[in-house]
């Protein structure tokens, strides 16, 4: 059996290949992320069937938490939702998803979108609703092949593109417009979800993430990140190089975004001091904000070769933290905007209607 502190010096080993001219953090001071996880969220539920919601808490005017059943995972999610200006016309939603923590910081509670930038303020006014899937550290948003005896059953994919989506329009006045909004591990999944559905999602905005999966290094950084959260790898899509890497290649099926509206940003591992305080990240920021730009550089490369040109590609300073992921949120809002079919001021057209199915 591989040890918890032998796949932690697997991340450092894995990210210095990728990127051999930076030197990666000790083992030592990686095995400090171990510390932040916890019991798994979400609560088994009583009973079966098929998905629902249980409760509804109204946090604010325009923010309630929902308890949703997914028969999937057998268990109870957490999901965050902001609402949209209430109008007589169904609104879009935007699905929004975390960093390889997932909701660890507010145990569980709420999404660290919510926690760590002004996403709340910022969407205020526009009609739309804005999702939050709360928990799944090191998931990746996907299917796992097999439960993972530390992370749990992994089932997120059949939960945020089957399960959640016909609860959120019944319950918050859907209209069948979806549009993905990620960073880091998010920015991953939603690149992988686009790709595998593109009629759910009409388009998106991935920040610092990894949109090629097919390329061994990607491969191994990823599944390193899996590990720091103690979880087997393997039980994702199998070893490297197997036949899932490949089904949730973003890369190999760039044809899947044509005509999707996507924002796809990531910085240069170089610190952008105009930010201030939130420019600032751990030195495992800078190597990881390095990885995400190898990455995205690949996934261009196959985007702009397939002659796709719905997708814009954003480089420029910045490090794997959250002030760089608000900014990019404000400055991605445009493409969100047209993805979801809003007008200039953010509003559903009186003769809109669904562009995804």
């Amino acid at each position: 059996m591989v040890t918890i502190a032998q796949r932690v010096r697997a991340v450092a080993a894995v990210l210095q290949s990728v990127l051999p001219s930076v030197t990666v953090i000790a083992p030592a001071c990686l095995m400090t992320v171990t510390g932040l996880i916890t019991a798994m969220p979400g609560t088994a539920a009583a009973g079966a069937g098929p998905a629902h919601v249980v409760s509804v808490h109204v946090v604010s005017a325009h923010r309630v938490s929902a308890e949703v059943f997914s028969a999937a995972m057998s268990r109870v999610v957490t999901v965050n939702v902001l609402l949209g200006p209430t109008g007589d016309r169904p609104r879009p939603t935007v699905y929004a998803l975390d960093g390889i923590s997932a909701g660890t910081t507010s145990g569980f509670t709420e999404s660290d979108w919510l926690g760590q930038t002004d996403i709340e303020r910022f969407m205020s006014g526009k009609q739309t609703t804005v999702v939050f899937p709360v928990g799944g550290p090191a998931s990746y948003y996907t299917d796992w092949r097999r439960d993972d005896p530390v992370l749990g059953r992994m089932r997120w994919e059949t939960f945020l593109t089957r399960e959640l989506p016909p609860l959120i329009d019944r319950r918050f006045h859907g209209n069948g417009t979806n549009a993905l909004l990620g960073l880091s591990m998010g920015a991953t999944a939603a690149s992988v979800l686009q790709m595998r559905h593109p009629h759910l999602y009409s388009g998106g905005a991935y920040f610092s993430g990894c949109p090629d999966l097919g390329v061994p290094t990607a491969q191994q950084a990823t599944m390193a990140t899996i590990a720091t959260r103690l979880g087997d790898p393997e039980n994702m899509w199998g070893p490297p190089g197997s036949p899932a890497w490949l089904d949730h290649d973003p890369s190999a099926h760039p044809e899947a975004f044509a005509g999707k509206p996507v924002y796809v940003a990531v910085g240069d591992g170089n610190y952008d001091l105009s930010l201030g305080i939130r420019a600032l990240a751990d030195p495992a920021g800078v190597v990881i904000e390095r990885a995400s730009n190898y990455c995205t550089r690949l996934f261009q490369s196959a985007i702009e070769g397939a002659g796709v040109t719905s997708v814009s590609f954003h480089y420029g300073l910045g490090v794997h933290a959250w002030g760089y992921w608000e900014r990019d949120l404000h400055q991605a809002w445009p493409t969100l905007r047209a993805a979801l079919g809003l007008d200039a001021h953010d509003r559903v057209p009186s003769s809109a209607h669904p562009t995804s199915g």
